[in-house]
């Protein structure tokens, strides 16, 4: 039995990147929901999946969910395409991102390039809240029209399921893994039974990509033996039911999801906070006491989790 591939700890992160390890899923989902005056001139053919870790000149190492490289203009010249993942809300989103772009362009310039990249951010956001996030970075400032064009200003894309229709993306994807996976994301916190229509959709898909998906609902989702075992059988059969099923529910695997699940999850909000606590303290150059106390978490777990991660 394989090992499971979505981590207990960031199982929506992990949900995440697996689905977008593959250059045909971030091509078709591009083309389905990057903006016209985008989608019209990139050459989505010349899609390249590149590295997301990055270092800075202070040896500060930035990640980001996903990082993509094409052509884009009728002469054609390159462009990054740069995924933040968000499964809850963040308002240090954008700065996040232009921490990122920024380690990029000192590369480039260290290398001489004689242009910098330009970079497209783009938020994939699926958490249970609404979203709140910035749509240009100019409203992270108080409103002053006297600093009318003087201030640093972006937009970016967004990909809000909470604002999409599960219709929408059945009528703009016809790649049934991606379609499949994109609904399960938007729809993740909801109850078990109306996720059912949604596997209706994935019998004719690969075992292993139905696996995945299966194991994405039961990390997130408090699901009995039974349940589950019910599940498949409405959406597979008695005899795919069988061999799926007994498959995925291997001891070893249904025991580490059933007991790890709800501290894994916990463990996965944690870091995120940590993430953001980190963020706060290195870039915005505000006490360890101040965000520990703002962000409601322990001091020493914020300092440990630092070494750990040898900021």
């Amino acid at each position: 039995m394989p090992k499971p591939e979505i981590s207990l700890k960031n199982p929506h992160d992990s949900f995440f990147k697996k689905l977008f390890d593959n250059e045909e899923n971030v091509r078709d989902f591009l083309e389905a929901y990057l903006p016209k005056q985008l989608s019209s001139n990139i050459d989505f053919n010349s899609i390249k999946i590149t590295d997301t870790e990055k270092e800075n000149k202070k040896h500060k190492k930035y990640f980001l969910d996903l990082s993509v490289e094409c052509n884009i203009g009728k002469t054609p010249s390159k462009v990054y395409i740069v995924f933040e993942h968000k499964s809850y809300y963040d308002k240090l989103t954008l700065m996040q991102i232009l921490n990122y772009c920024l380690t990029i362009w000192e590369s480039e310039i260290e290398n001489k390039e004689e242009f910098l990249t330009p970079i497209v951010p783009f938020v994939f956001y699926h958490g249970k809240q609404k979203s709140k996030l910035k749509h240009n970075f100019h409203e992270y400032f108080e409103p002053n029209k006297a600093l009318d064009g003087y201030l640093m200003d972006f937009k970016f894309v967004i990909f809000n399921t909470n604002e999409i229709e599960n219709n929408d993306i059945i009528k703009k994807i016809n790649n049934l893994y991606l379609s499949a996976s994109l609904l399960l994301m938007k729809n993740i916190f909801k109850d078990i039974k109306e996720l059912k229509p949604i596997l209706k959709e994935i019998i004719t898909l690969e075992d292993d990509r139905v696996i995945r998906l299966f194991e994405y609902i039961v990390v997130n989702n408090d699901i009995k033996e039974e349940e589950f075992i019910e599940m498949v059988k409405d959406i597979k059969g008695d005899k795919e039911m069988t061999s799926l099923a007994q498959r995925w529910l291997d001891e070893g695997f249904k025991n580490g999801v059933q007991s790890g699940m709800q501290t894994g999850i916990q463990q996965g909000m944690q870091q995120g906070i940590f993430e953001t606590a980190i963020v706060m303290v290195k870039d915005f150059q505000l006490a360890i006491d101040d965000v520990a106390q703002k962000l409601n978490i322990k001091k020493e777990e914020l300092l440990a989790y630092m070494k750990e991660k040898e900021v």
